[in-house]
């Protein structure tokens, strides 16, 4: 018996101790220089360079990585032709890498003539010499249209009429694709809408819809703000296209005109429910007269025609203030449903893409737990990721302001690589729905624009929801509000706390190896008493 006691008293503290044990290890180190080879393109020695003129100082097997290519002010540019890495060996105190002498070689783009679907109709290449650079690219001019057998194609609205490429792009940049469509198809097309300020006739912007063998209907916002300036419906603009599948009309022109600034506006506040972050009951609009305040009185408790109580959340203030001339015309009041905590605190994502591809090359995530007052976010101009320099696109600002009670989540901003020639010229255009006659699920949501100002087009970069997801668009539907497919919205929680605690995997396997032995023993120890008792 005093034997079993033991093992068991050993087996747990065993099992225990391995969370507070960790093996310590001494690790080897070796000094050494990394040398650079620089020789002709015959492979004559030119010279040795020793990279940062300095000594480095790693642990034995650890791995030395140099670039693919090296730049050296007296001789050029050169190409590694030895193997791009090496293992630290013990008392080995140098390390050659070969680099031989640039030479240009010609380099194709490419360009894949598609239908919308993703269909490649036509493949074109074209040379592109070495002395392309971003300030005198490559230039390959897009046609209008092209035929195939007896179908002629037309250039999709929106598209480039030019591409640009440099010579030192990664190849799989200098491949393009132009989006064409059969302007005979009847049952299957997009057609193009072009928003434009009335009196002026300048192009605001340039959306379209797709009609798949049915009826398609539009609605336009009563009011949207474009870069934050304001616009609203031309008088004599009807705000709904009813448009026939059976119509020959592929683009329509809408007219809007900008809100004078001393004119009066509206200001509009959302009741939301705090748990699923839909919008409550009416919309409430009170005018606001140029060089005046307003106040709204916000209500305590707010019941749906189901009869649900909502409570406003805690943190709101009692009275909502908005002077004429501020850049937000929208404000959110949130209300807890019955048995309903709003967390103190959640998390808000910045996304940062490259306006070429639309790639996520980085992200942040800010807390937000400040109620009384707005968090501010700042956007840096440039950054670097994997090696790459990214330049912050035009149109867009340097700093959010985030209200607590905003219904975003999610934050894009657009980068350029600095070896993008394409977009040098192009610029964001964030245009947000304010004010849609008989709808509110759009409200706040938002269409992300470039325009390049050099050639004049257009394409859209992404529709969002209100808290800054993803939107379909209107892709499969055959409605929508300006674009953002009402039928397909997600409805995404809010003030959630997105954060979440990470646990090792290790720690926890031990724990419980721990504990399954220990009860193993214990298990062996009742089992003994029992047998001995019988006995």
């Amino acid at each position: 018996m005093k034997c079993l006691k033991k093992i068991a008293i050993f087996s747990l503290v065993f099992f225990v101790s391995l969370f507070f044990i960790m093996p310590v290890q001494a690790k080897s180190t070796q000094t050494y220089s990394i040398i650079y080879d620089l020789q002709d393109a015959s492979g004559n020695k030119i010279a040795q360079v020793k990279y940062k003129n300095k000594d480095f100082t790693s642990e034995i097997g650890s791995e030395i990585k140099v670039r693919t290519t090296y730049f050296d002010k007296k001789y050029g540019d050169f190409d590694l032709v030895s193997e791009q890495s090496q293992k630290v060996e013990a008392g080995k105190d140098q390390y050659i890498f070969v680099y031989r002498t640039y030479q240009p070689i010609t380099i194709k783009g490419k360009v894949q003539f598609t239908t919308k679907e993703g269909t490649i109709l036509l493949q074109d290449t074209f040379d592109i010499d070495s002395s392309a650079t971003v300030e005198t690219p490559q230039v390959y001019a897009v046609p209008d249209s092209y035929t195939i057998g007896d179908v002629t194609y037309l250039k999709m609205p929106g598209q480039v009429s030019e591409i640009k490429s440099v010579y030192y792009n990664d190849p799989s940049d200098n491949t393009y694709s132009i989006t064409y469509y059969n302007p005979n198809n009847t049952t299957d097309y997009d057609v193009a809408l072009k928003y434009v300020e009335e009196g002026t006739n300048d192009l605001l912007m340039q959306k379209s819809f797709h009609v798949n063998n049915q009826d398609y209907t539009y609605v336009l916002p009563k009011t949207m703000k474009i870069n934050d300036i304001y616009y609203g419906l031309a008088e004599n603009q009807e705000n709904i296209i009813h448009h026939a599948v059976s119509s020959d009309v592929r683009e329509y022109t809408v007219y809007y005109k900008k809100m004078d600034e001393n004119a009066s506006y509206k200001w509009s506040i959302y009741k939301v429910d705090a748990s699923t972050n839909k919008i409550l009951g009416k919309v409430v609009q009170l005018e606001v007269q140029p060089g005046q305040s307003v106040e709204y009185q916000v209500e305590k408790e707010y019941k749906d025609s189901d009869g649900n109580v909502y409570t406003v959340d805690q943190g709101m203030s009692q009275v909502l203030k908005h002077s004429y001339g501020e850049s937000e015309h929208v404000s959110y009041v949130y209300y807890n449903p019955k048995g309903y905590t709003a967390p103190k605190n959640y998390i808000v994502e910045v996304q940062y893409k490259n306006i070429a591809t639309d790639e996520t090359i980085a992200s942040q995530k800010i807390e937000i737990n400040k109620k009384d007052e707005d968090t501010t976010i700042d956007i840096v101009k440039e950054l670097t990721v994997n090696q790459q320099q990214y330049v912050l696109v035009n149109g867009q600002s340097i700093t959010i302001n985030h209200s607590f009670y905003s219904p975003r989540r999610i934050y894009t901003i657009y980068y350029r690589n600095v070896n993008d020639p394409i977009n040098v010229d192009t610029e964001i255009i964030r245009e947000e729905v304010i004010e849609v006659e008989g709808q509110s699920s759009v409200i706040g949501g938002q269409t992300i624009y470039r325009r390049n100002n050099q050639t004049g087009s257009f394409s859209t970069v992404g529709v969002e929801n209100r808290d800054g997801s993803e939107n379909n668009s209107n892709e499969g539907s055959t409605s929508s509000v300006d674009g953002i497919n009402v039928e397909d919205e997600a409805v995404p929680q809010a003030n959630i706390d997105a954060q979440s605690q990470e646990s090792s995997s290790s720690q926890v396997y031990y724990l419980v190896a721990g504990l399954l032995a220990f009860l193993i023993v214990i298990v062996i120890i009742l089992k003994r008493k029992k047998h001995r008792k019988e006995v």
